[in-house]
């Protein structure tokens, strides 16, 4: 089997622009700023003639998106855990204050850039038993278990108000 590859006919290169026009289409749709550079599909279009050379630029720029994505996520956990210091910092000193307040007997004070008062609270409930709770104050979430239902179909079983899809081809890419 020779490793060179087939020339594509006119037909697949049609088709395949129409797939990259369409890639562009879902990217403008998810985001139209994704798309920074509108000349970006067309001149892998025009620049390339051979359709895998295409392909290579789009699957480059797919890792590099996935490896940003990847970085942002680190960065959102690293802002959310510094977000959460800083509200349980707030909130200890707003509850320092508040105690503070009580201790003085004051329920309010007043500064020209702040004004504090203290006011009582609304009670929290708390459920000391959850099966003595009658019916109209309990919530019951109804949710399938895909995972298990789509075992049995593939078994061959039958499960009633389901079926199997049709399979979705999956691309894979590794990189080193």
């Amino acid at each position: 089997m020779s490793d060179a590859p087939r020339v594509p006919s006119a037909w697949q290169l049609e088709r395949a622009a129409l797939a990259l026009l369409a890639v562009r289409d879902q990217l403008n749709a998810i985001d139209p700023t994704i798309l920074e550079d509108d000349r970006l599909f067309a001149d892998m279009l025009e620049g390339e003639t051979d359709a895998l050379a295409v392909i290579d630029q789009i699957v480059r720029r797919s890792i590099e998106a996935a490896d940003l994505a990847e970085m942002a996520k680190h960065r959102k956990q690293r802002i959310a855990a510094r977000q959460a210091r800083f509200e349980h910092q707030s909130d200890a000193l707003r509850q320092g204050v508040a105690n503070i307040l009580n201790e003085l007997g004051l329920r309010r004070i007043e500064r020209e850039d702040f004004t504090l008062s203290i006011r009582d609270g609304v009670a929290p409930v708390k459920i000391t038993e959850m099966g003595a709770l009658p019916e109209e104050f309990v919530r019951v979430t109804r949710e399938p278990m895909a995972r298990e239902i789509g075992a049995e179909l593939r078994a061959g079983k039958t499960v009633s108000g389901a079926t199997l899809g049709n399979p979705q081809p999956v691309l894979t890419i590794r990189t080193t």
